[in-house]
């Protein structure tokens, strides 16, 4: 008849290797140890006490215990912030490509465009896990059943997850919002991005109305204005001359009412054709050959010969000059929904949106409104330029000083 000093070794040393297992994240049969012992236990060779089957149960149900415990402890922030870091990036700046499609499609049938910011993400996680050991001995005598067969035992483990992640919503409705929406972008915004590096043509052409009376494209009133073809060649020569490193842009003193903004030209080394050509550009935006250096203010009409006045836009002035390359069902052209826009003059689009019954199997971006799905192909690039410039755009108009919005929290399950 074994003994518990004979029984307990065993089991110890069972409880310590199946610990060891769990510390070195093996991920075997982890069951295996128990049903090996239970097994062994009731080896008909053995004739165990009462009081041996007691003190194996307490150790069984330890060692059910232990295994718990070592799986409940393990950490699971780490492996979150890789699972969710990136699916997240990709899902705010998906929503916000759709949101600007969106309102450029709306400003296209004449209704003002609306934002909705994400200002807030908070990701939640739960995991319990249990384990449970119910081990019995049946008492007394039972006909026709040996002794180690009174032995009873019922094993059971759980496990429960949930994802809880909680999203803030900011309606932007403030008034401040709605200044910047309308207030022409100040001209050191736009200054700063072609300082910084930023391709001088396609930030004038998006967020500039003219340069020293020289025009841009313009969408007002139903009809579609060209832009003068000086305006186009000269924002080109500015390109460049950035280009070459001939074009020097410094703003001074930022954001503050002193504020100098300077354009200065140095065509002393440049190549032979692009020296004529921003001698040229010097006529035809009227400014002084005796100099090189000019400053850039706000207005449709230059102050002095040494000059250059820009009229910037404002955001909803950008939606609505980028709204007439939206397609738009013939119906709802006929229906009068929409604005007709004749764009057969445009020669290089900045923005192109089809428009179809179906959604597009891929897509920059899409949205369907009004029973219809708009969308961008992902091969024209400088539709996707322009929606980059226009993030930034929207960024640099966000002047207001931040405050407490109304918010709408929603659980996302």
């Amino acid at each position: 008849m074994d003994s518990p000093s004979e029984i307990v070794p065993r089991v110890l040393a069972i409880c310590h290797r199946y610990h060891l297992m769990h510390q070195l994240g093996l991920r075997g049969n982890m069951r295996s140890p128990i049903s090996r012992t239970i097994a062994w236990l009731r080896h008909p060779g053995l004739c165990l006490r009462q009081s041996t089957w007691a003190t194996t149960s307490l150790l069984i149900g330890l060692l059910i215990g232990t295994s718990g415990c070592q799986r409940f402890h393990q950490h699971l922030g780490p492996k979150t912030i890789m699972a969710d870091r990136l699916p997240y990036n990709n899902a705010v700046a998906t929503s916000w490509k759709e949101q600007t499609l969106l309102n450029i499609v709306k400003v296209r049938y004449l209704e003002p465009p609306f934002f909705l910011d994400v200002p807030q993400i908070v990701s939640g996680y739960n995991l319990v896990q249990s384990a449970d050991a119910n081990i019995g001995l049946l008492n007394g005598l039972v006909p026709g059943v040996p002794s180690p067969e009174r032995f009873r035992g019922l094993f059971g483990a759980g496990t429960a997850f949930s994802d809880r992640p909680t999203i803030a919503y900011a309606p932007q409705t403030a008034s401040q919002f709605i200044v910047n929406l309308t207030a022409p972008i100040p001209p050191g915004a736009v200054m700063s991005l072609i300082e910084a590096g930023y391709s001088a043509n396609e930030v004038l052409e998006l967020s500039i109305d003219s340069i020293n009376g020289l025009r841009n494209m313009s969408a007002s009133g139903g009809e579609l204005r060209p832009a003068d073809p000086e305006f186009l060649w000269a924002i080109g020569v500015i390109r460049q001359a950035q280009l070459s490193g001939d074009l020097g842009v410094r703003v001074e003193k930022p954001g503050t009412t002193d504020q100098t903004i300077l354009m200065q030209f140095s065509h002393s080394d440049s190549a032979p054709e692009l020296a004529e050509d921003i001698a040229r550009l010097s006529d035809s935006l009227q400014l002084s050959s005796e100099t090189n250096q000019y400053s850039v203010v706000y207005g449709k009409t230059r102050q002095n010969e040494n000059a250059i006045a820009i009229q910037t836009k404002p955001i909803y002035l950008m939606l609505r000059d980028l709204s007439p390359f939206v397609q738009v069902p013939a119906k709802h052209l006929a229906e009068g929904r929409a604005q007709s826009f004749d764009t057969s003059g445009i020669q290089d689009r900045p923005l192109m949106v089809h428009c179809g019954a179906e959604p597009p199997e891929q897509s920059f971006a899409a949205v369907q409104y009004r029973g219809c799905w708009f969308w961008i192909n992902h091969g024209h690039l400088e539709s996707k330029r322009t929606f980059a410039y226009l993030q930034l755009l929207l960024k640099l108009a966000d002047t207001a000083p931040k405050e407490a919005k109304p918010t709408v929290t929603i659980q996302a399950n």
